[in-house]
């Protein structure tokens, strides 16, 4: 932590109810990655304290400050840190109407350890040609996995050992949408 910068703040919901448990992560989007999976990478991530409270030390650079709770929009914007100073993000998040995703996950018989990852991604709302990352979730087994959304359109990219499967526009609705993700050949 010696040097880096140090960002703190507070997440509350209205005028005083601080929110405990809340994520809070700072990414980097990297459009000209080659690789799906490399284009949106957490630096750090935290949960917020009983008192709404998150605290994080962060390298020189230009990041998404993202901010996700269940029963909220998620909340983002840029920031841009320097070596030795401090930084105070504070964020007042408003309810939202949540969907349920099902993921329909088919991994190939007989693996064993092995687990795959799904991210779900949007656009934050100060620049739509980037992403955030909304929720990650590992799987290890094939089955049916409900995920609790924002209400909203999302890309959803999924990987399993060396294979990537990227869905776009994937419509989240309150009445629940389902998103199929096969591995197997």
């Amino acid at each position: 932590t010696v040097d880096n910068a140090t960002l703190t703040g507070t997440v509350k919901y209205g005028s005083s109810h601080m929110l405990s448990g809340v994520a809070v992560s700072v990414q980097i989007y990297n459009a000209s990655a080659a690789i799906e999976t490399e284009k949106v990478t957490t630096v750090v991530s935290t949960i917020t304290d009983a008192n709404g409270d998150y605290l994080m030390f962060l390298p020189p650079g230009t990041y998404n400050l993202v901010v996700v709770a269940d029963g909220y929009a998620t909340s983002s914007r840029p920031i841009t840190v320097e070596y030795d100073k401090e930084y105070t993000e504070n964020f007042t998040l408003t309810a939202t109407t949540m969907g349920i995703l099902t993921v329909a996950l088919n991994l190939p018989a007989g693996t064993s350890g092995d687990v795959a990852t799904i991210e779900f991604r949007q656009p934050p709302s100060y620049d739509a040609t980037r992403q955030i990352t909304v929720k990650i979730l590992n799987y290890a087994e094939t089955g049916y996995y409900p995920v609790d959304l924002p209400v909203g359109t999302y890309t959803v990219v999924a990987t399993y050992l060396d294979a990537i499967i990227t869905v776009n526009d994937v419509e989240v609705v309150e009445t629940g949408t389902s998103v199929d993700i096969d591995f197997t050949p």
